[in-house]
């Protein structure tokens, strides 16, 4: 295949469904992500695939969208509009609209292979490993950490993995009971690093004895629930976390710029803080599986594409908008100018994301940005400009 013709079909191989087979099946789809080879303006040069275009010497500065964006017309149509309205500084991104006819996509000094820093986008891939383990019956609905970590002594061994899936362990956001309410960037140090890029498993286990899982039983958002969630998982299957993920879901998806982010790594994504200055990569540690990874706009298309087939084919359940569940398969689900989506943003020191998925519709939309300034209203913006024409009745 020749993948310098950004309009030639890619194969995207797809998870077997069948969990005894141990093998993939690939399907045809047309991504018409029409920007594989991508001249950026003002001297960038040619970007060169897999590496993050000059973040380090470019600073976010006021641009003309129209003049600065590459890729499909329509969506760079949608994106230079939003972008008009936008107050937040802007420097790399990346938005792609996923459906039935295939895809379109719009970059501002990225490429469809330049590599975004996901945050808790990460979350949706460590559901669908849990989903994996449970359908190849590597684990069980009732498989407690206790099972996992046999030399576990505490109370924290009866926690059900079910519970961290679904947040409701009792697990704070990131345990020993931290205050919630100083999430976030409290958890950078003055250098714009997490704190927790060192934590290992064992560190995790430890947040968990010393939390007084004061909510256990009902929803409450614990970044430390899903961590463990994926490395208990990791575990069972004697791997670590990263060779996990590349096993069941990157590998057979071919989403090869989705890994691990690493502190050892070659030329890793750089973002920027809304003082326009370029902060360190981020790494996760043990908390990887919640919010670590790195990924493409393209990698992301295809893995939304893979979840929007698994809601079609009845794999995954529709929610309903009656449904009490907050947190479903790592979206929060949401109502969108009356519409039900589910909906998932990412944020490190740099870089912020957003998934919003309609599955009824067979609609979905990724936007990647390489500046920490919320994308929230330019995401829902781009979102209503391409379909809300496109709504079932």
């Amino acid at each position: 295949m020749n993948t310098d013709n950004p309009h030639e079909a890619i194969e995207e191989p797809v998870i077997s469904s069948n969990p005894t087979q141990g093998k993939t099946t690939t399907v045809r789809t047309r991504i018409l992500l029409a920007t594989l080879g991508i001249i950026f303006l003002g001297g960038a040069g040619m970007s060169v695939v897999g590496i993050h275009p000059d973040t380090t010497v470019q600073r976010p500065v006021e641009i003309a969208a129209q003049e600065a964006l590459t890729g499909d017309e329509r969506a760079t149509g949608i994106l230079a509009d939003a972008l008009s309205y936008h107050s937040g500084n802007t420097h790399a991104m990346a938005v792609v609209f996923v459906n039935t006819d295939g895809a379109e996509a719009a970059f501002l000094r990225a490429t469809p292979t330049t590599r975004f820093e996901i945050g808790s986008l990460s979350k949706l891939l460590t559901a669908q490993l849990y989903r994996r383990a449970l359908a190849e019956q590597k684990i069980t609905p009732t498989t407690t950490l206790g099972e996992i970590f046999p030399e576990e002594e505490s109370d924290i061994k009866n926690i059900k993995l079910v519970e961290l899936f679904a947040h409701t362990s009792g697990l704070s956001a990131w345990g020993a009971n931290t205050d919630d309410a100083a999430h976030g960037h409290t958890y950078l140090d003055n250098l714009g690093n997490f704190i927790y890029r060192d934590s290992t498993t064992s560190d995790l286990l430890q947040r968990a004895r010393e939390d007084a899982r004061a909510t256990k039983g009902q929803f409450h958002y614990s970044n430390l629930g899903i961590a463990l969630l994926g490395q208990a998982l990791a575990k069972a299957q004697d791997m670590e976390y990263a060779q996990l993920l590349r096993t069941e879901i990157t590998g057979p998806l071919s989403l090869p710029a989705t890994t691990v982010l690493v502190t050892e790594a070659h030329n890793p994504p750089v973002g920027f803080n809304q003082a326009q200055r370029p902060l360190p990569p981020s790494t996760f540690g043990a908390f990887a599986p919640a919010g670590g990874l790195g990924s493409s706009a393209r990698d992301l298309g295809r893995f939304t594409r893979y979840l929007l087939d698994q809601y079609e084919q009845g794999k995954i359940p529709v929610p309903s908008e009656n449904s009490s569940v907050e947190i479903f398969e790592g979206f929060n689900k949401a109502t969108l100018d009356g519409t039900l989506v589910l909906r998932r943003s990412g944020t490190t020191a740099g870089f912020r994301s957003q998934i919003i998925l309609d599955p009824v519709n067979y609609h979905a939309m990724i936007m990647l940005s390489d500046t920490n300034a919320d994308i929230t209203e330019l995401a829902e913006n781009c979102w209503r400009n391409r379909y809300q024409e496109d709504r079932a009745p």
